[in-house]
């Protein structure tokens, strides 16, 4: 009987004698030795032990029929929405080098193929959008602005579509917000660009601290300056991530936002994700923490 794919295990910096099992489906949390984790991976439980991890979700009795569960309830949602989303991820390439940066070795200059682009206007064509009544499509990355003309060359696809069906498309992006700026913007609000999701990571120096360019240089102010130029343009929603160490910084960046102008009228939202180093100590096999961006 394995783990669940939704298990997470973390390990407990002041106890290394236990870990904690997270269920991202059903929110269950255990403390457990790592010792039973490894009786888990021999199938060297109780029956009693067994029960209990099952009926919080921590175990199932296969991948496959844990994987068909998925997707019944993925059918089920798509059903009730009325709107397609699709994240498109468009490189794995960015200008910044942040300490954390979730895709490690993979990131490089590895972008969306014009080819690959148009297979996925084909997959849009071939029926996903029956009984919607829009399209919202979500540019992801490395860093999406990278690739404003794949952008475009993608919007302009499905604007095509959508326009025969009557219906809205229009997309967003989750950037790092130094390319950002109001040409770029201007640019692409004819494509349907309607928000972008920036990460700021705390006050100037910690962000710089984390999220530098290349090159070294501080990204912080270049950014802030990006989000008062075209904040009355689209919609500005904030993200951060942050560690043990430095989430007590965040009401200082807040402080900062409004002294500098950006007050809550200006910002959609503002949502805060931690960030988790992947290790495979205590998870079997195929199980590691996740990395937030």
């Amino acid at each position: 009987m394995p783990l669940s794919r939704y298990c997470k295990i973390y390990r407990k910096p002041e106890d290394l004698k236990q870990v904690m099992l997270f269920s991202t489906l059903t929110t269950a949390v255990a403390d457990v030795t790592p010792e039973v984790l490894q009786d888990i991976g021999k199938d060297n439980l109780s029956k009693s032990e067994k029960k209990t991890l099952m009926d919080l979700g921590f175990l199932v009795k296969n991948h496959e029929s844990e994987k068909r569960e998925l997707l019944r309830y993925i059918d089920d949602v798509n059903a009730e929405n009325n709107v397609f989303t699709a994240v498109v991820v468009l490189n794995l390439d960015c200008n910044l080098g942040c300490k954390y940066c979730y895709e490690g070795k993979r990131k490089g200059k590895h972008a969306l193929s014009a080819d690959t682009a148009d297979d996925f206007a084909d997959f849009v064509k071939s029926g996903i959008l029956d009984n919607k009544d829009a399209l919202n499509l979500v540019f992801y990355g490395g860093e999406p602005l990278l690739s404003v003309d794949t952008i475009i060359r993608i919007s302009k696809s499905m604007r095509s579509i959508v326009k025969k069906r009557g219906i809205e498309y229009n997309f967003s992006f989750i950037t790092n917000g130094t390319l950002l700026t109001p040409q770029v913007v201007k640019k692409l609000k004819p494509f349907g660009l309607r928000a972008a999701s920036i990460t700021l990571d705390g006050p100037k120096e910690v962000h710089d601290a984390f999220r530098p360019f290349k090159t070294g240089k501080d990204s912080f102010d270049i950014i802030v300056k990006n989000i008062k130029n075209v904040s009355s343009l689209i919609d500005v929603h904030i993200g951060g991530n942050y560690t043990q160490d430095r989430y007590r910084e965040f009401p200082r960046m807040l402080d900062y936002l409004i002294e500098s102008g950006l007050t809550p009228d200006k910002i959609s939202s503002i949502k805060f994700d931690p960030v988790f180093q992947e290790s495979n100590e205590f998870a079997p096999s195929d199980f590691t923490t996740a990395a937030c961006r």
